[in-house]
């Protein structure tokens, strides 16, 4: 399966690669900060998704099944990746978001030190 990269820009030294199936229709691509987001429509079965995402990133280190919605949770180095699955009439939408783990230790120590 051939993968459409989606480069998302972080910051001026740092990039992010969202992998995206192949011939997946992109409707939204928010890449100006972290969390990095890509939202796009496939008409591959859910099946399909899940092994094109193992073999980009792994096995899931969690997996949940909620509203319908199945939510895959990935490590990557300092980023936690979570690629969330629903269905959408005839096709799937498909919701990747790329968060780095240090911004969130730093988010909980901040907001530690204030309370």
């Amino acid at each position: 399966m051939d993968a459409l990269n989606a480069a998302v820009k972080v910051s001026k030294q740092e990039k992010v690669n969202i992998p995206v199936v192949a011939g997946a229709r992109v409707f939204a691509k928010f890449d100006d900060s972290m969390p990095a987001v890509i939202n796009y429509f496939t008409p591959l079965a859910e099946d399909k998704i899940i092994a094109f995402y193992n073999e980009s990133y792994g096995q899931p280190t969690k997996q949940t099944r909620k509203r319908g919605r199945l939510t895959l949770h990935y490590q990557q180095a300092l980023q936690q990746i979570r690629v969330v699955i629903s269905q959408q009439s005839q096709l799937r939408q498909v919701d990747v978001i790329v968060d780095s783990r240090a911004a969130k230790r730093t988010e909980k120590r901040a907001k530690a030190m204030t309370n």
